[in-house]
């Protein structure tokens, strides 16, 4: 009698845990395929390196003078005057590691970066960061990068705190700029 009972308790206490967290593996599953597949950065042309790009604003514009290859980047501010932002050295986050000037027009910007955050279709907790790198004259898209990232577990579920609940494929900062190095000639 208590061999059945232990192995029932068995079994229902297995087929719980496999119940609670069959559709985050299948989700982290995919979520593996798709950083493996199409994650990281791809190339279709290279960039030239030491021209300006646009952008849309004070803070994106550090982003992008931080590059090695970006020779400044250009933004507009609230009052409709551009400025180019050069990075100086130092440390990124800090803004005395770049110098601010009004625009040189003689200088022109070449190219541009996009950010969009998507779902991926028919999956509720994957989506992706993408950046779509851009030539001024065309639009063309020279290159793109796709971060993508996962949600497992709710604050509602029960196991929500036990285990990493979201993660992403790009390797942190340190990585991201690392490999957008190469995409410049």
């Amino acid at each position: 009698m208590k061999v059945k009972v232990f192995l029932f308790l068995s079994v229902f206490t297995l087929s719980l845990l496999l119940l609670a967290f069959f559709t985050p593996l299948v989700d982290f599953y995919k979520f593996s395929d798709l950083c493996r597949k199409d994650g990281g950065l791809t190339i279709y042309e290279k960039l030239d390196s030491g021209v300006g790009w646009l952008s849309d604003d004070y803070f994106n514009s550090l982003s992008d003078a931080y590059l090695e290859g970006v020779g400044f980047s250009r933004f507009k501010d609230s009052d409709n005057l551009f400025y180019d932002v050069f990075y100086v050295k130092g440390d990124r986050f800090k803004t005395s590691s770049y110098k601010k000037v009004e625009s040189d027009f003689n200088m022109k910007a070449v190219y541009y970066r996009v950010l969009k955050e998507e779902a991926v279709e028919g999956w509720d907790e994957i989506g992706v960061y993408r950046a779509f790198y851009k030539r001024l004259s065309d639009d063309k898209v020279m290159a793109v990068y796709n971060n993508y990232y996962v949600n497992l577990f709710d604050v509602d579920d029960f196991f929500f705190g036990v285990f990493p609940s979201a993660m992403n494929c790009s390797g942190g900062h340190k990585n991201f700029y690392s490999e957008l190095e190469t995409i410049f000639y």
